[in-house]
């Protein structure tokens, strides 16, 4: 299987790739972009990746936030491309971009043209608002949980513009806009009525033009200067049109000065600027506040090696007991972590495969037969195709099956490896066993509808063709007589069975995939319970030993301890 693979974090900006497994080759073209930003080159994925991919028609695994996943198929889409993507019910579907308008394809198009490229959301990583709350945890755990080398309120004071000020929105001759019912939080909207009025850095600030017949007039001179700085991208630009201007003639004005595709929005909350505060500024906030964390936690750790290498020597058996609780713990963690960052669970295309087949053995039947014409043989074909149909049908659910029993098979041994990497003998493994219930699917009498085809018509008594006259090439003049002529299409019975049919066959898949989807989440939270219980377990050694330590170094260990929490809430914040 030909696959490419892109993981970014926007929030460290670290961007790998992957092509068929294997690193980019050097002077690749995406080493270009790979410490950027992702939405800063998103617009070039499609062309970099047929480049390296030698062409389309490759599988895409995307690992990132929602907002860069969706950016990802849009610029896909942006190239003309037929793209499958998965729906959150497990059915997958092909989607192409057709004069600004995603459309879904039908099947058969899908079959007369498969897709060109088939991403996956491999892993999902928190949006920059979950993120932005596990950072006000993190604080105010800070706060509620000091230590003797963490001096919270002189961090905050140094802190104070990143952690408390609110996010800036600058909205340009505006004044007469009532921004009392906006609905952004941690922003201060502030109102520029003159260029002087502009703060020195404008980097990830949104700028929202206001035009109506008042601010018309000098609407050019604000943006050429604005457009004009270095500290100012097309993508921080947004333009609210008042009714009474054209909003089309204001567009294309905006194109002329240089902004190829006008952002303009109906609202000053519009969606399009909250995506942005999402994408830039809130990224820009977490990725800042992680840096400074992960220095405080250097520093922390610095302070405390010297200390700790002299304790060991001081209380060597003690320590040695503690150091390989630690180590068996610090496996433990990760191994759980690893469970709770686990990839999300891709449903295996030989589902679909089977939904095709079970298609086209629908289309091939009498394929070479048009239509029957007396009601005693269509009545015998109709109980014939019901029955094959009924055969196609149970070969169908049967594959379905085996394949659902190796998937599952599957999901169970990949997560019995991800617990072994803990490294820990007490040989516990999940035995789950969910049976699928395909009893609530199968097919309803078909006969009937079928025979509902029947057309009859009078039509003209058909030439004699045996008798002398056609023989002897004579034609006959007068009217034929009028004789009842009965009609069942069969492609008309083929497309009936196809609508019928596939929607219960899709019905099927959808259930098997959910059903998948929670035995994936099943195994995975039971091996979760099971380390957190050895966690507390261990943990609960760790500090019954760390007890019989003196009074001072009692007061070490609760420092690497609250050191090893600190470290921990960092790291999520930064990969999960």
């Amino acid at each position: 299987m030909v696959k490419a693979e892109l993981t970014h974090n926007p929030y460290l900006v670290e961007t790998k790739v992957k092509f068929n497994g294997k690193e980019p080759k050097i002077n690749s073209l995406i080493e270009k972009y790979q410490n950027e930003k992702l939405q800063a080159w998103l617009c070039r994925v499609p062309k970099l990746f047929y480049n390296e991919m030698n062409g389309y028609d490759f599988d895409f695994d995307f690992s990132g936030t929602r907002t860069d996943y969706e950016g990802v198929i849009t610029a896909f889409l942006d190239t003309g491309l037929l793209v499958e993507i998965e729906e959150r019910s497990g059915s997958k579907v092909t989607i192409r971009k057709t004069n600004g308008i995603v459309e879904i394809q039908d099947e058969q198009t899908y079959r007369d043209r498969p897709s060109d490229v088939r991403i996956f959301f491999k892993n999902e990583l928190k949006s920059a608002a979950e993120k932005s709350r596990d950072l006000g945890i993190l604080l105010a755990w800070l706060e509620m949980t000091p230590n003797r080398r963490f001096d919270n309120q002189a961090f905050r004071e140094a802190a104070t513009e990143l952690f408390d000020e609110d996010y800036t929105y600058l909205l340009i001759q505006g004044s007469n806009i009532d921004t009392s019912a906006v609905e952004l939080s941690d922003v201060t909207i502030e109102t520029i009525t003159t260029l002087t009025d502009l703060p020195n850095d404008l980097t990830n600030t949104p700028i929202l033009f206001y035009l109506d017949e008042q601010t018309k007039p000098r609407f050019r001179d604000f943006f050429e200067n604005i457009l004009a700085r270095k500290d100012v991208i097309a993508e921080q630009l947004f333009f609210l049109v008042h009714p009474e201007l054209n909003t089309g003639q204001i567009e294309r004005t905006i194109q002329d000065l240089g902004i190829k595709q006008p952002q303009v929005v109906k609202s000053i909350d519009d969606s399009l600027i909250q995506k942005f505060f999402e994408v830039y500024p809130m990224t820009e906030y977490i990725g800042n506040s992680i840096q400074l964390l992960q220095t405080e936690t250097q520093r922390i750790t610095t302070l405390l090696t010297q200390e700790n290498d002299a304790s060991r020597i001081q209380n060597y058996e003690v320590r040695r007991e503690i150091a390989r609780l630690e180590t068996i713990l610090d496996y433990l963690k990760q191994t759980n972590d690893a469970f709770s960052q686990k990839d999300n669970l891709e449903i295996t295309d030989r589902f679909s495969e089977a939904k095709f087949t079970l298609a086209e053995k629908i289309q091939s039947w009498r394929k070479k037969k048009a239509s029957i014409h007396n009601d005693l043989d269509a009545n015998r074909a109709a109980v014939e195709y019901e029955h094959d149909l009924n055969h196609y049908f149970a070969e169908y659910v049967a594959t379905i099956i085996r394949i659902f029993s190796s998937e599952k098979a599957r999901i169970t041994e990949y997560f019995f490896e991800l617990y072994q990497t803990a490294v820990y003998e007490d040989h516990f493994r999940i035995q789950y066993d969910n049976h699928f219930d395909i009893a609530n699917y199968y097919l309803n009498d078909l006969v009937p509808e079928f025979l509902n085809f029947r057309k009859e018509q009078l039509v003209e008594q058909p030439e004699e063709f045996f008798g002398l006259k056609k023989f002897f090439g004579e034609k006959q003049t007068e009217p034929r007589p009028l004789v009842n002529k009965i009609t069942y299409s069969l492609s008309s019975w083929r497309y009936k069975a196809n609508e019928l049919i596939l929607p219960e066959a899709t019905r099927i898949i959808e259930a098997v995939a959910e059903s998948l989807k929670q035995d994936y989440e099943t195994i995975a939270t039971s091996y979760q319970e099971h380390l957190t219980q050895l966690i507390a377990r261990h943990t609960n050694e760790k500090e019954a030993i760390a007890a019989t330590l003196s009074d001072e170094e009692q007061k070490l260990q609760i420092d690497n301890d609250w050191l090893a929490q600190f470290k921990e809430k960092v790291n999520e914040i930064a990969r999960g």
